[in-house]
């Protein structure tokens, strides 16, 4: 609990938005009702599109995934890596407002490829919410995103958890556009 009221008090008074650590999958529980609690009215206006930053095996996808399932998508949710885009429809007692949730994973492409996706026509589907693997490999505008998450092995940190194993520390920072409090 000292720790969660510590990391409280670093966000509090940081311009570089919202930080959690997480030691297992369970742990993203944190950043995601954050992003929940802060995408709800930005999606009764148009799509909200999200950028994932971080090295392989951060656990962008797995922060997906575990969003999905908290939104109620039961099918399984895989790196859309080698199809570039996967989209699910949602009807969500937990946002209404939420309609459809398109993974996106640029880390193959280029930046020629980014007119293709023509991610920002997303921004007018109202109840969309997109998230977006590796935006820089397409170098897209940081205006189009609401959030910024970036994800971060905490170094040399692994710790051991009876029910899973090894774990790396990680840390999510959540930048909003409008820093919302």
């Amino acid at each position: 609990m000292v720790k969660r009221d510590l990391l409280e008090l670093i966000n509090k008074f940081m311009d570089s938005g919202k930080i959690f650590i997480s030691h297992s999958r369970e742990d993203l529980i944190h950043p995601i009702n954050d992003l929940i609690d802060n995408i709800k009215k930005p999606l009764e206006k148009g799509g909200v599109i999200i950028f994932l930053n971080g090295q392989l095996g951060s656990g962008k996808t797995a922060f997906v995934q575990e969003l999905g399932y908290h939104l109620g998508i039961t099918t399984r949710m895989q790196s859309p890596t080698f199809v570039l885009m996967k989209k699910y429809d949602i009807d969500s007692e937990l946002i209404p407002e939420l309609y459809t949730l398109i993974h996106i994973d640029a880390y193959r492409l280029e930046p020629h490829h980014k007119e293709s996706l023509n991610v920002d026509e997303f921004l007018d589907q109202n109840g969309t919410l997109v998230l977006i693997e590796w935006p820089t490999a397409i170098d897209l505008d940081k205006a189009l995103a609401y959030a910024n998450i970036d994800f971060d092995f905490i170094s040399g940190r692994v710790i051991h958890d009876q029910d899973n194993g090894l774990n790396d520390v990680r840390r999510i920072n959540i930048t909003y556009k409008n820093n919302p409090e």
